[in-house]
């Protein structure tokens, strides 16, 4: 509801769908691994969310994992 210190959330999907939900999230970032395993934890298991985001930062590793900033927009 107003200006504060930023919150970092690693690990807690359940607690970042909540903060998302809530409209609590400014930016998000998001490290993509290149891994095919065949199966995984979806971040919305009960379907598709519609949330406006807006790259803001992109950086690729030397080992391929990328690692993406976004602003929430809506």
């Amino acid at each position: 509801a107003g200006e504060g210190g930023d919150i970092l959330v690693v690990g807690s999907r359940l607690l970042a769908q909540a903060l998302l939900l809530a409209g609590l999230v400014d930016e998000l970032h998001l490290q993509l691994c290149p891994v095919i395993l065949g199966s995984g934890r979806r971040f919305y298991p009960d379907g598709p969310q519609k949330f406006d985001l807006e790259l803001t930062g992109s950086k690729r590793l030397e080992t391929g994992v990328l690692l993406q900033e976004f602003a929430v927009t809506s």
